[in-house]
């Protein structure tokens, strides 16, 4: 069960930071 979350969690996290990436390109241009 843990690791299972914890698989999740990273994938959740590396999902923010590509969102987040694109959201302050759009904002850039």
């Amino acid at each position: 069960m843990r690791r299972t979350t914890e698989q999740q969690w990273r994938r959740m996290f590396i999902w923010a930071l590509g969102v987040d990436r694109q959201l302050r390109l759009a904002l850039w241009l």
